[in-house]
Parts: structure tokens; sequence; C-alpha cells
């Protein structure tokens, strides 16, 4: 019967889940590839496995509205029943209490502290703060838990394709699945019809958007902002960097607040390159 829900591509997710077993599971690319819906199935399907435990579980979104969207309206779908949160942003489902908190905002990570949880599903993964994200990761320590995130792409440098994504295929020291990433594009979405795939095809720009919307594919707005910047002429490695004789160091903070802070040194040589 699952298999009829799914497409092949999420197939594939499903059956790594179930065989693999990895402890973190990521879902990237493009928009309405069918990522959320089989996170969300895989998600009670590991609660349902605590069945009356009375164990925690995390949800955490961009918002709380875009939980409600993206997850607990399917939520409500698939099991026949309201989801209605407590005054503690949470839950019961199958015996076992799920706390919501949205994680976009700085100080976020503290509505995730002092208890123990035996999962998460993380959504929309890019529009959480990191802190967030690393404080989740700390909360579930019970034995067997699980994590999924999904995302769509963003600046290839984001901490979730850096930290996460990019190490997937990492094992344990028990030989344990770690990190497994998946990379969707609309085209996996085998339930979309064609007409509707064209449209937005016709309608996205090329360049960025059709690399990360279309294709979900990591990729910067390289010369969009700096039109003359290239990463592969621009960047250099450590170790080119100790062999350059610098005549000079320039230092600058942009706190962010509301968003990334960030500190910046540059450099410049004897030869006038920065």
């Amino acid at each position: 019967m699952i298999n009829e829900m799914l497409n092949p591509k999420q197939q594939e997710v499903w059956n790594c889940f179930i065989n693999d077993k990895p402890k973190v599971l990521i879902a990237s690319g493009a928009k309405r590839a069918g990522k959320t819906y089989v996170f969300i199935l895989l998600f009670l399907m590991h609660i349902a496995t605590y069945k009356d435990k009375g164990l925690n579980f995390i949800i955490g979104g961009a918002t709380q509205a875009s939980i409600r969207r993206n997850i607990l309206d399917d939520m409500e779908l698939i099991l026949g029943r309201e989801l209605t949160l407590d005054k503690s942003n949470a839950v019961k489902i199958f015996g076992n209490k799920v706390y919501v908190f949205d994680g976009q905002n700085s100080d976020a990570w503290k509505k995730a502290r002092g208890f123990t949880s035996a999962g998460a599903f993380l959504n929309e993964g890019t529009a959480l703060h990191n802190m967030f994200i690393k404080e989740v990761f700390s909360r579930c320590s019970y034995k067997g838990a699980r994590i999924l995130i999904d995302t769509n792409p963003e600046n290839p440098m984001h901490p979730v394709k850096k930290d996460y994504i990019d190490k997937s295929g990492q094992r344990l020291s028990n030989g344990r699945l770690n990190i497994k990433a998946f990379q969707f594009t609309l085209f996996d979405n085998t339930f979309l019809d064609e007409e509707y795939i064209e449209s937005i095809i016709a309608s996205t720009p090329t360049g960025m958007f059709t690399d990360r919307d279309i294709y979900g594919k990591w990729v910067s707005a390289e010369g969009v902002v700096y039109k003359d910047f290239k990463e592969k002429v621009h960047y250099i490695t450590e170790e080119e960097f100790k062999t350059k004789q610098i005549k000079r160091k320039y230092a600058g903070v942009d706190w962010g607040y509301e968003h990334y802070g960030s500190i910046m040194v540059v450099a410049e040589d004897f030869d006038g390159n920065k």
C-alpha cells in the first residue's frame, strides 16, 4: 500500500530509513518535489514505534504558521483527527508528547532546552537558526532517536549543507550510518501534472533560480551583488594563503541581529592582491 502513496524517489528515502537506519536523514532539493510528505509519514512511523511510552519528540519549523501549513495539516489528514497544541505547544500522538517549536530566530534554541527527545523532524532546515538546529540535535539523546531534516537549497556555504549534507555517508565507530542525504528534483515528483511542471519551468528565471527550484542544486547567487566575483578565482586555500607575503590586514564585523552575524578578515599582499 505504501508503494502506491510514494513516488520512486520517496520510496528510495523510505527504504533507506527502514533498512539503513541513519541517525540523521536529510531530503533537500526542489520545491514541490515531495520531500516533506515522505518525512511526515516516516516521522509518524518513528513515533508509533514507541507507542504509549510517554516519550518526547520535536517538530521544528520556521514559524508556527509554517509548521501548521507544512506538517500538522497533513498529519491531521493521515491520522484522521485534529492536532490541537496545548499551552506548552505540544500535542499527544501515539501516546507520546510532540513539542512544536518555531526556530528561525537567534534565541529560538532556548525553547528546546531541558528535556530528552526520542526524535525530531525539522522542516525548512535553511530557514532555521543554526543554534536551534544544534540544540535540537543535542536533545535527541534517547536510545534509537532519529532526526529528519527537509529543506530547499540555499547558498552552498550554508551550515545545513556544510555541517550535514556534505557529510552524507558518514558512519559511526560501530558501523552505523550516521548521516544520509538525498537530493530531489522537481521531476522526481511523478504525481505532478506535466502541464504544471512545464508551466513552472517556463516561469522560473534561468540561472540560480532554475538550479535551486527545479533541479534542487545548492548554488550561490554568484555575480548578483558583486558582478566580478568568481569563487574559483577569488578564493584560495589556507595552504596557498600561507605562501603569500602579507602587507596589511583589514577586519570587519556585521552584527546581523535578527540574521547571522559575520566577521571578515581581508589581507592584501605586496602585489596588491586582496
